[in-house]
């Protein structure tokens, strides 16, 4: 570094203080060339200025949009520059066997001026903790509603749904099987009634069967007493005393039978009556029972039918984004996780509550830092128009912590940037006598810079995949090209006051000097950054291949630009001239 900034401010100098006598022993094997690509260049600059701006920015602006701020290490990144504390030290050794985000999470804190375990602050708060679980780098959320970073499935409606309609699926097979048992019981009714009219009726026929069994026999008993009542032709004759008797026993008989079927008579009407009344007993109580069962197999169907409609929609709304929504059970009490959540989630008197955010990335990544601005982005997007609005939220944990001394340095950092760039023109002021000249300069400086890292990343790491490129590399470079810059710039600019003694051929001349200046040391500056470039280390290879884009590009943009801006200060250009005139 010592030998980059010795060697051209040593090599300039003494070629100012010795001239020409410092090449003794010359030669004169070789004529100098009557031009030189600075005088060429000058030439076309002062012909066609806008061109030659123009081609100049063809060379530029492509670099410029390919640079980027992706270095392979932190150097560069003004977060970074602080010294890590005992504590980030310690929470880095225990990140190494606990994981990046475990040690250092952050805490959001919600302040409302309400209960915040009510039914729709919970659902509010479990909606934000779904609502940053889903921001890329978050490795889960530990809320009231998430103790352990995952829903206690219980307190969400798909599964209370769900429950519900097993217990609804339950109830549909207890009713159809109660329907089934109806139909049966009627059918069991019907034959039961029946069965008992059937044996009244048996026992009418078995007094019939006794009174025909009577009715033979009083038959044959008549024919015996028609029997002996009836003269015999036989030739004995029988005695009075004998008929007499035989004819008393057979009516005596008769008489009997005469009684007995009677009596069967009788029975045989009351059983008839007992049918008939029965019968029609019976066949009412059978019509009422059967009528009263059918009105309550009608309401069983529709509520069958009810509970199935119930059962469908129920279904529906645990597969929408409902059944995703939080609800707080009943039985909420008994639930221990829950319990448990309320006593380190929440506050005593119930009006805060925290939300604890595990990253994946360590506390001090820049990822981290990002995650954190989108968390504090999603969280107060998320509670407008909720009953949380109101409420004050409070961000912490190391994250949020470096950030805050990372936005300061990097504040400082912009500062410092601005208060060199700022002296930097000043000193150019002074030393030119032109503030926009010296501001040029140094912006030049800056989009020579940027270009050339953006060429150097597109070429090494697009285009040879060689990996990030230290950042070492991007300020050895810009020191190399600072040095350059400025040495081509003074040397082309020279304090000339081209205002007031502008010639244009002494212009041209003055480029084409200042040509023979810049090569020699272009050609030591190659000198030490090819052999740079040709080793295999990538980041010696990125120095060398910024640097020499960049030499080329200020050898380029100098006379191609330098000479026509000059001719513009002196004389305005007529598109300019065509503006005043329809201005006017």
């Amino acid at each position: 570094m010592i030998t980059l900034l010795a060697v051209p401010t040593l090599n300039d100098a003494f070629v100012g203080w010795l001239g020409d006598s410092l090449f003794w022993p010359g030669t004169n094997a070789w004529q100098p060339r009557s031009h030189n690509l600075w005088g060429q260049l000058s030439r076309f600059s002062h012909w066609q200025p806008a061109l030659g701006i123009v081609a100049s920015a063809l060379l530029i602006v492509p670099g410029i949009l390919s640079a980027n701020q992706q270095f392979a290490d932190d150097n560069l990144r003004p977060w970074q520059q602080a010294q890590l504390t005992n504590a980030e030290l310690g929470q880095q050794l225990v990140q190494a066997h606990f994981g990046t985000g475990a040690t250092g999470p952050i805490t959001i804190t919600l302040q409302g001026t309400q209960n915040l375990t009510n039914q729709r602050a919970l659902q509010t708060i479990d909606q934000l903790t779904r609502q940053l679980t889903a921001v890329p780098n978050v490795n889960r959320v530990i809320s009231v509603t998430r103790p352990t970073g995952q829903p206690i499935a219980s307190f969400y409606v798909n599964n209370q749904l769900s429950a519900i309609n097993i217990d609804l699926a339950g109830k549909q097979t207890s009713v159809a099987q109660l329907q089934r048992t109806l139909a049966s019981d009627q059918k069991t009714l019907k034959q039961a009634a029946t069965s008992k009219h059937t044996k009244s009726v048996d026992q009418l026929s078995d007094r019939i069967n006794d009174l025909a069994d009577l009715n033979d026999q009083l038959n044959d008993q008549l024919k015996t007493v028609n029997k002996l009542l009836t003269p015999s032709t036989d030739d004995e004759q029988p005695t009075k005393q004998a008929d007499s008797e035989q004819l008393h026993r057979a009516l005596s008989k008769l008489d009997r039978l005469t009684s007995r079927t009677t009596t069967a008579l009788d029975h045989v009407v009351s059983a008839q009556t007992a049918v008939a009344t029965e019968a029609g007993h019976v066949d009412q109580h059978v019509h009422r029972v059967t009528q009263s069962l059918k009105q309550t197999t009608a309401p069983f169907k529709t509520l069958l039918a009810s509970l199935t409609a119930t059962h469908s929609y129920l279904e529906s709304l645990a597969d929408s984004e409902v059944g995703h929504s939080f609800y707080l059970p009943a039985n909420a009490a008994t639930n221990q996780a829950y319990q448990n959540s309320l006593f380190t989630n929440v506050s005593s008197d119930s009006n805060m509550t925290q939300l604890t955010v595990l990253l994946k990335t360590a506390p001090g990544d820049q990822a981290s830092r990002q995650t954190l601005r989108q968390l504090e982005a999603v969280t107060h997007a998320s509670l407008l128009a909720t009953p949380l609005k109101a409420s004050k939220i409070t961000t912490t944990g190391i994250t949020a912590q470096q950030q805050a001394r990372h936005q300061l340095v990097s504040q400082h950092a912009l500062k410092w940037t601005v208060g060199v760039a700022g002296i930097l023109v000043i000193a150019l002021w002074l030393g030119l006598r032109s503030f926009l000249l010296s501001a040029l300069v140094t912006g030049g400086l800056a989009a020579l810079a940027i270009s050339s890292w953006g060429w150097t990343q597109l070429i090494m790491t697009q285009w040879q995949h060689a990996g990030l490129l230290s950042s070492a590399v991007f300020l050895s470079s810009l020191v190399i090209l600072a040095l350059h810059w400025l040495t081509v710039t003074l040397m082309a600019v020279d304090r000339q006051n081209w205002f007031h003694h502008f010639d244009a051929q002494r212009l041209q001349t003055h480029f084409y000097a200042c040509g023979q200046l810049v090569w020699p040391v272009t050609l030591l500056e190659c000198g030490y950054l090819l052999p740079l470039w040709l080793t295999a280390a990538p980041n010696l290879k990125g120095l060398a291949l910024m640097s020499l884009i960049g030499i080329g590009l200020s050898n380029l943009i100098v006379p191609a630009t330098l000479p026509g801006l000059i001719r513009w200060t002196v004389s305005f250009p007529r598109w300019s001239q065509l503006l005043k005139r329809r201005s006017a």
